[in-house]
């Protein structure tokens, strides 16, 4: 009963922020090579870089319409400290990353929302990354992957590092966020740790293929000088 009522209340509050943020906030969605259209089809991994703190609500907002399915992500502890804050994050579909409590721990949660058929956003960088160009992978999203079944569908968005009031304002702030294929991955060898960091690694560079797409030119250069 109480997590039937949490649903309702979840889809409620995305359906009413919705024409808000897609207002507020000019999103693009565009493919990647070779993808035409996509379907989020619970259970599912969507896996993005991370570069602001609306991320997760761009992906939300940008790949689940109100009413379908929503999306659950993973926030920092110390947003959940602040009741008001921490109600309203669990109420959008937030929970907390236990960091420091070990990986098994960090997954719980994730792993039931994915059992029970729903849509997790998850940043296998770990973190906001604010320099220019993507961070590493953590082992968490190859874990999930692997321990779960569930495909992983690679998500690059592009444009929200540092969104203000100020910035949305003005005009500016231009978002896109480009889709990919959906992979489901498989152990290859028996070693557990080299096998999540495999995944995250090859999440990444999916991730990275879409990011860089619309620079393949200067992408290349880049990567001829570093030869």
């Amino acid at each position: 009963m109480i997590n039937r009522v949490h649903r309702l209340f979840q889809t409620l509050l995305w359906a009413a922020f919705y024409p808000v943020f897609r207002l507020a906030v000019p999103l693009k969605v565009t493919f990647g090579p070779g993808t035409e259209s996509f379907l989020i089809s619970p259970p599912v991994i969507i896996a993005s870089n991370h570069k602001g703190l609306l991320d997760p609500f761009i992906i939300g907002f940008a790949l689940c319409p109100p009413f379908s399915k929503t999306v659950h992500f993973m926030a920092k502890d110390a947003f959940f400290n602040n009741p008001a804050v921490g109600v309203f994050l669990r109420l959008m579909g937030a929970f907390p990353a236990y960091r420091g409590y070990g990986l098994e721990k960090s997954l719980e949660r994730p792993k039931e929302i994915l059992r029970n058929g729903g849509v997790i956003a998850l940043f296998p960088e770990g973190k906001v990354f604010r320099d220019k160009g993507l961070g590493n992978a953590k082992r968490g999203v190859g874990a999930l992957a692997l321990e779960t079944g569930a495909p992983v569908l690679p998500v690059a968005i592009r444009g929200s590092h540092g969104i203000n009031l100020r910035s949305l304002l003005s005009g500016r702030v231009k978002i896109e966020v480009v889709v990919g294929n959906p992979e489901c991955f498989r152990p290859l060898c028996a070693d557990r740790d080299e096998e999540m960091i495999r995944v995250s690694k090859a999440v990444m560079e999916k991730i990275g293929e879409l990011y860089y797409r619309p620079e393949e030119g200067e992408r290349e250069k880049r990567i001829k000088e570093a030869c």
